[in-house]
């Protein structure tokens, strides 16, 4: 059994999506009832929401991530709390805002392959 992608501690009952992200985890009971998500990956998402090459793309990407930081709940140095204090504790730097565009490139040539349409195309 694998351990819950949330808090690491207990043993995961199955997967649980990511609202924004392609993707599932092992969740425990626990963080399935308090709805957490990941940290490391909202923050992620965050990140890649609010840099530069998504503003570009998208009309508001704040307003875009104040919704998305106002939905989520998170497990962050062991207890359950809202995205929006959790990110207050550890916000993203503009290097991470900087650097995410050209690791998402990277990421997407090396796993989705070169036919795969950029973002917004």
């Amino acid at each position: 059994m694998l351990n819950c992608e949330v808090c690491g501690s207990e043993e995961s009952i199955g997967v649980a999506s990511i609202p924004g992200v392609p993707m599932f985890v092992p969740c425990c009971k626990k963080c399935l009832e308090q709805n957490a998500h990941p940290f490391f990956l909202v923050r992620a998402n965050i990140v890649c929401a609010l840099s530069p090459e998504t503003a570009e793309r998208w009309e508001d990407p704040a307003v875009i991530a104040q919704e998305y930081i106002d939905s989520m709940n998170t497990y962050y140095e062991g207890q359950y709390m809202p995205l929006r204090r959790a990110l207050s504790l550890k916000p993203p730097t503009r290097d991470e805002l900087e650097e995410n565009d050209a690791a998402y490139e990277e990421y997407r040539r090396e796993h989705m392959g070169e036919g795969v349409p950029e973002l917004g195309d």
